[in-house]
């Protein structure tokens, strides 16, 4: 049985600040960095916006540097130098042009060790400006710079904030094996965005959210810094959603009218062993409307949501159309569930059949829980962009029972959309979820309704978990 994991508690910037320092001083004291043969921490910091940030970076320098020996790449460095540069400029005196320190000078600076010196310069491809001055290097060699100068000066704690910004292909790589070279005898903590390069050693993952923070060991929670990726994946405005081909036309059900409304109940009632669970419900759901639906426990949901999709038999009694049928009028099942997407955790606990998750997407075309025919290579390929849009397509040979909970849900997701339904159906998508894997499934949904002409019906009872384009809300039981 699968664990469900429960929200976080958010610690404040100060609490984890003062945690964190009260740490390092634990693990740094007494002289060697690997004393009593503890193993080191480093962290990924993500999220957040950048100001948030510089202030934790920031936070963090002025916290540990009265302790331990912490060097920084990034924006602090860069401003302290721009400005000693400043006071070294004295063109206003001499009439000569300054074009700043050269830069073998700036590294020598922070280091005594003439070999260490040149040796680091060689590795970054900084020899030939080692006489340039500073105000004269690209921005790519000034980050360099910092990069040098912050390992030269060997400390205890290394803070770099973005440091493979600006760097081409070779060099965001060369940099990394120096920083994992650096964790064998200090300690990384590593703020970032980007997620195509990144060093191998961190133990721990710090989220910003809002205001909040979580710290997250990843010893124990290995596939929290992957599921990051994903996001990050998701999140990028270049990403194109498949279509369905013109080659795969014949799965598509008719065209709907858009004048129709998709679903429209009229004075509604459902109840269970006589007592009313719903009670005179009028409501219509207009191609394009994504709505949120609300309520407390027992309101009556997930029951809404049956009558919909025909998983209700109370949808015969009550006056209600979808896609322009009306229930109970001789329409079979499969001309309702073809215009649907559903995604909820009785499907995923139904879902119970052998498949690989390929199988478990192309199920999406022919809304079947498993496949019963073999799949063609079209559908495959579908199958596969979708995967690959979900950052997972390396997973698509592996049994779908063999993922984790957040990665079913993922790919159950796949499987809604794989056919483009008019309704999209989410009850409760993030229940169960940590916050990454939460983060990530609202990421695809909202990429779903920026590029498609999907609608959405959506319930959820956390304002954290809020899709950006739900407009408009449905509360049950008011």
């Amino acid at each position: 049985m699968k664990k469900v994991l429960s929200k976080p508690t958010p610690l404040s910037n100060e609490l984890w600040v003062a945690s964190f320092v009260q740490n390092c001083q634990k693990r740094l004291d007494g002289g060697g960095f690997l004393d009593k043969q503890e193993k080191a921490s480093h962290v990924l910091m993500v999220g957040g916006t950048e100001s948030r940030r510089n202030a934790l970076i920031e936070s963090l320098l002025t916290a540990l540097q009265s302790q331990q020996k912490v060097a920084e790449i990034g924006s602090l460095t860069q401003t302290f130098l721009i400005e000693q540069e400043a006071e070294r400029d004295d063109s206003d005196l001499t009439d000569e042009v300054f074009t700043g320190t050269p830069l073998g000078e700036l590294l020598c600076e922070v280091s005594t060790d003439e070999g260490a010196v040149l040796q680091l310069a060689d590795q970054l491809g900084l020899t030939h400006r080692l006489e340039v001055g500073f105000r004269k290097l690209s921005s790519g060699e000034t980050r360099k710079a910092l990069i040098a100068r912050a390992l030269l000066s060997q400390p205890n704690v290394l803070l770099a904030n973005e440091p493979l910004q600006g760097l081409d292909t070779q060099t965001r790589q060369e940099v990394v094996d120096l920083l994992n070279g650096f964790c064998k005898s200090g300690m990384l903590i590593m703020a970032t965005d980007r997620f195509d390069v990144l060093p191998d050693t961190f133990t721990h993952l710090l989220l910003l959210d809002d205001q909040k923070l979580e710290y997250v060991d990843l010893v124990a929670q290995p596939d929290r810094l992957e599921a990051l990726r994903s996001i990050h994946h998701l999140q990028n405005q270049s990403i194109r959603l498949p279509d369905l081909p013109d080659t795969l036309s014949h799965i598509a059900p008719p065209a709907l009218d858009a004048n129709i409304p998709l679903v429209r109940m009229k004075d509604i009632h459902v109840g269970y062993q006589g007592e009313a669970l719903i009670s005179g419900l009028n409501w219509s759901v207009i191609p394009g409307q994504h709505w949120q639906i609300k309520g407390r426990n027992g309101s009556g949901k997930t029951s809404l949501l049956k009558l919909i999709t025909g998983d209700n038999p109370q949808c015969y009694t009550n006056d209600i159309h979808v896609f322009g049928y009306r229930r109970g009028s001789g329409e079979s099942i499969w001309d309702i569930k073809r215009y649907i997407g559903l995604v909820s955790s009785d499907l995923q606990w139904a879902y119970r059949v052998a498949g690989t998750v390929l199988e478990v997407v192309v199920s999406g075309l022919y809304d079947s829980i498993g496949l019963y025919r073999q799949s063609d290579s079209l559908e495959q390929r579908l199958a596969m962009q979708w995967l690959d849009v979900l950052g997972v397509q390396h997973l698509h040979g592996i049994s779908f029972q063999q993922l984790s909970f957040g990665d079913q849900r993922l790919v159950l997701i796949a499987r809604a959309m794989i056919k483009q339904p008019a309704l999209l159906i989410l009850d409760e998508p993030c229940q169960g979820l940590d916050t990454v894997n939460r983060q990530r499934v609202i990421a695809l949904v909202e990429k779903l309704l920026d590029q498609t002409n999907v609608t959405l019906l959506y319930v959820t009872h956390y304002a954290d978990e809020a899709v950006r384009q739900v407009e408009h809300t449905l509360e049950l039981g008011s």
